[in-house]
């Protein structure tokens, strides 16, 4: 199969099994240089831990309580990770919620998989450009003399997330 994204790009793929997650894979590994599938959010933030993604791409209701909280966890074990939800429903304040809990795009069903890959990718570019523009604050904080104490160890951070999510797997 041709690939027509990114050839060092990683998916992370939250599904449950079955036809519909294996023909999501079909698409996206004709995007991505790697797709790793999983059915539980803790076995993709083990992933996370051990591998770096570009995106993760999550086949939920936007509205499912923990995603906040997920979103949070995976964004500290990779901060520049994307993040897009499937949505099965046509509803747009199921895509307000998503996406004012940190999504970065909503792609709601049934996907047209044409525009799949390249709105994945527009994803990706987004978080890129917002991580970038964290770094560039963070640097310039503290070439101004501002206290560093008050600026994240993002390394020590996700060492210890991945540390942490190691001794529970």
């Amino acid at each position: 199969m041709e690939r027509r994204g990114d050839e060092t790009a990683r998916c992370l793929l939250v599904a449950r099994p079955g036809t519909y997650r294996d023909r999501l894979v079909k698409v996206l590994t004709s995007h991505f240089a790697h797709v790793q599938a999983v059915e539980r959010r803790y076995e993709s933030l083990v992933h996370l831990a051990l591998q770096r993604y570009a995106i993760a791409v999550l086949e939920e209701k936007p509205n499912e309580p923990h995603l906040p909280e997920y979103i949070d966890l995976a964004r500290t074990v990779q901060p520049s990770l994307a993040i897009a939800l499937l949505a099965s429903r046509l509803e747009i304040h199921h895509a307000i919620l998503a996406m004012r809990n940190g999504a970065d795009d909503v792609v709601f069903r049934p996907i047209i998989l044409s525009d799949f890959g390249p709105r994945l990718r527009g994803a990706i570019h987004r978080r890129e450009a917002i991580s970038e523009r964290m770094r560039r604050a963070a640097v310039a904080a503290t070439e101004s003399g501002v206290d560093r104490s008050l600026t994240p160890n993002w390394d020590a951070l996700i060492h210890t997330c991945r540390t942490r999510l190691l001794e529970h797997a």
